[in-house]
C-alpha cells in the first residue's frame, strides 16, 4: 500500500496536514513525528498482529501514534478515555491485550529527541497485519469488537471523499471521538486527500470549534448541531456538515436548511467503516416525511430482507468480531452483512430508516417504531 503521508509529503512537503487553534504541522513535519514514534514504539517489543489498546483522546499527539501503529503492523484498539480503570482492566482481560498505552504516556512519546534521517527512517503500511478494532456504539448494552482490515477504511474514504467533494484544498473538522468509526474514518479521508485535519484543543461546542478552525467540512451528530443555529455567527466557508449517528429529527434539519448550511444525512455503522448511503445536499423540498439518507455509496450494495432488515455488501465491510484473539466472521455465505437495521427503499433507490430490528414492539396489533415516536416528539420546540 502507498502511503498517504509519503506521497503528500513527496508531492507538496508544505501542505498542511492538521492544524489546531494555535498552531500547524506540514505533511514533512508529520512524517517526522511518525518516524519518530515508529522508532520509540520498536523499542517497545511491539510485534506484528499485536493488540495495542490505548485510549484514544482527540489530540495531535494521538494522530500521531495511531499512524505510526499502521506503521507497526498490529491491531489498533482506540477506546474512550473516560472509561474507568476498572472498565479498562475487563477490556484487557475480555481481548486478551497485548499492551496498553494511556493519553499521558502517548503524550510523553513525541517529547523524545532522536536524530532520523526523514527520508529514510519511516518504515511502510503494513496492510496484510494491520487491522483496526473498534467497539460498537449501537443500541445494545454489550460491546462488539468489530475489526476490519485497513484496506476497509480507504476503500470508504474514496467514496465519501468524492460524495462530498473533498480533496487537498479542503479541511474536515475532528468533531467527533476517535475512539468511534465516525471520528477514527476522518484520519483515512483528509490522508487519502491530502487535505487537512483540524484538531480542537479548547473545549467548546461545535459552532465555537467551526468559528475557531473554519474547515470546509464538518461530520457531527444532531445533537452538535443546535448550536450551529446561531444566526450571529457566518458560516458561508463550509462546503458540508455530514450528518449522521441516528435517526433525525426533521423540526432541526428544516432549521438548518433555512440557516442555508449545506447539509447531508447519512447513514453507516462501525461495521461499513462508516458510511453506507448519503444523500445530496438536503433543500426544504427534500424534507420530506420520511426523510431519506439517500443511496448506497459506489462501494456498496444494499436490499432489503422480507421482513426489511437491510443488508448490505460492499469492500468496506467488516472483517468479523473480536472475541479474545479469535476473529469470528459475521458475514453470511452470500456476501451480505445483516445490520439489524429496519429500512425501506424508495422507487428511486434512496434509502429511509425506521428502527431497529430488536426495537419495534408491537401494541394493538401494529408495529410500533421508537423513533417515530422520537421524530414526533422532537417536532415540539417545547420539549
Amino acid at each position: 500500500m502507498n502511503c498517504p503521508i509519503f506521497d503528500t509529503f513527496r508531492h507538496s512537503p508544505n501542505q498542511i496536514a492538521y492544524r489546531t487553534e494555535r498552531s500547524s504541522v506540514t505533511y514533512k513535519q508529520l512524517r517526522q513525528k511518525v518516524s519518530l514514534l515508529c522508532s520509540i514504539l520498536k523499542t517497545k517489543e511491539i510485534n506484528p498482529n499485536s493488540i495495542i489498546m490505548f485510549e484514544a483522546k482527540n489530540t495531535p499527539e494521538t494522530i500521531c501514534f495511531i499512524l505510526a501503529l499502521f506503521r507497526l503492523g498490529v491491531w489498533v484498539f482506540p477506546i474512550n478515555p473516560k472509561f474507568p480503570k476498572t472498565h479498562q482492566q475487563a477490556l484487557i482481560n475480555q481481548f486478551d491485550i497485548d499492551m496498553f498505552f494511556d493519553t499521558k504516556t502517548i503524550a510523553s512519546l513525541l517529547e523524545s529527541d532522536l536524530n532520523l534521517d526523514i527520508n529514510k527512517s519511516m518504515p511502510p503500511i503494513i496492510p496484510s497485519s494491520t487491522k483496526t478494532i473498534i467497539l460498537s456504539s449501537g443500541s445494545t448494552s454489550a460491546h462488539k469488537a468489530i475489526v476490519h482490515q485497513l484496506d476497509s477504511h480507504f476503500i470508504s474514504a474514496k467514496s465519501a471523499n468524492k460524495h462530498l467533494s473533498f480533496n487537498s484544498e479542503k479541511s474536515w473538522l475532528l468533531s467527533l471521538p476517535l475512539f468511534h468509526i465516525s471520528g477514527l474514518s476522518l484520519i483515512f479521508r483528509v490522508l487519502y486527500s491530502g487535505g487537512t485535519l483540524c484538531i480542537p484543543t479548547s473545549n467548546g461546542n461545535l459552532s465555537e470549534h467551526v468559528s475557531a478552525l473554519n474547515p470546509t467540512h464538518v461530520s457531527a451528530v444532531a445533537s452538535q448541531c443546535f448550536s450551529l443555529l446561531d444566526k450571529s455567527k457566518d458560516f458561508s466557508f463550509l462546503d458540508a456538515i455530514l450528518l449522521g449517528g441516528g435517526a433525525a429529527n426533521q423540526s432541526l434539519l428544516k432549521d438548518l436548511v433555512k440557516r442555508d448550511l449545506p447539509l447531508y444525512y447519512s447513514y453507516g455503522l462501525t461495521e461499513s467503516a462508516s458510511q453506507v448511503c448519503t444523500s445530496s445536499k438536503l433543500t426544504i423540498e427534500s424534507l420530506t416525511s420520511p426523510i431519506t439518507c439517500g443511496q448506497p455509496l459506489p462501494h456498496f450494495k444494499l436490499k432489503l430482507s422480507n421482513t426489511n432488515e437491510i443488508l448490505i455488501k460492499g469492500k468496506s465491510l467488516l472483517e468479523g468480531y473480536l472475541e479474545q484473539k479469535n476473529i469470528i466472521p459475521a458475514i453470511d455465505k452470500k456476501g451480505w452483512f445483516h445490520t439489524g437495521d429496519v429500512g425501506f427503499l424508495k422507487e428511486t433507490g434512496h434509502l429511509s430508516i425506521k428502527t431497529r430490528v430488536d426495537s419495534m414492539f408491537i401494541s394493538g396489533g401494529e408495529n410500533i417504531y421508537p423513533e417515530e415516536i422520537e421524530a414526533i416528539l422532537n417536532d415540539f420546540k417545547e420539549i
